[in-house]
Parts: structure tokens; sequence; C-alpha cells
């Protein structure tokens, strides 16, 4: 019974120390988020979800075509890091960080997608297809 109640008090005292040193030392907490595309919440311009993949719609015998995602609200500004996408790799991405929920007017930019470093509360996307005879899929 001993051992129990001074392991436990341990384990508190290491919890507590641990927060004490985060908050005063202003070391701030880091993660990551991982949010999985629906393809059905943004705006499709040439593109369509069929069901597994965003792909180009075939109906409108094109070979571009365009995907803007929802808008993805972090709670509070956050440093957007990367993003990774599944897919063709001849796919061109652009993204904006937001002031307002819908991004309304948002200024979207070319960023290399391992390195985004932009910081804002709302994060938008968007993709380019553009085939060139080949199958693109995202």
């Amino acid at each position: 019974m001993k051992k129990e109640v001074g392991l436990y008090l341990v384990i508190g005292l290491l919890a507590v120390g641990t927060f004490l040193a985060v908050y005063y030392l202003n070391l701030g907490i880091t993660g990551f988020a991982v949010f999985q595309e629906d393809f059905t919440g943004g705006e499709h311009s040439s593109t369509l979800y069929n069901g597994t993949s965003l792909v180009l719609n075939s109906s409108a015998n094109t070979t571009s075509g365009t995907y803007k995602s929802k808008v993805y609200d972090a709670g509070s500004s956050v440093q957007w890091n990367n993003l990774t996408f599944v897919g063709s790799q001849d796919l061109t991405f652009e993204v904006a960080i937001c002031s307002s929920s819908n991004c309304s007017g948002a200024s979207f930019s070319s960023v290399n997608l391992n390195n985004i470093n932009l910081t804002g509360q709302y994060f938008q996307y968007k993709v380019f297809f553009d085939t060139n005879g080949t199958n693109a899929t995202l």
C-alpha cells in the first residue's frame, strides 16, 4: 500500500511540475491536426467527387479544373505548417489564411506544401487540375 501511494505521489508531482514548467517558461504545446477532406463541402469547377477521389468531370469534356476546399477553423490563431495529400503528383496547390470564417476575399498563393509556414485561424486550399491527357486524382 505504501509503494502505491508513493508512486501516485511521484506521478502527480511530475505532472504538476511539467505543467508549471510549460506555463512559466512559455514553452507552448505544439501538435498537429489531421483533416480528411470529403470534397463535398468545397467549390467545384469542372471537377467532381466520384465517391473515392476528386477527379475531373469527364462529362464536361475538359482537361483542367479546380477545387476550392471548405474553410478549416483551428479555433484560434495557429501556425499551418504543411499539407499532405494522396493522389497524382501533377497537381498544383495554393493556400490562403483568412481572417473570417467564410474566407471571402481570400488571397491564395503558391507555397511549398511541406513548409507552408503561415499563421492564422482559418485555412483554405485550392487545387488545380491540368491533366495534359493523363488521369489526375486527389
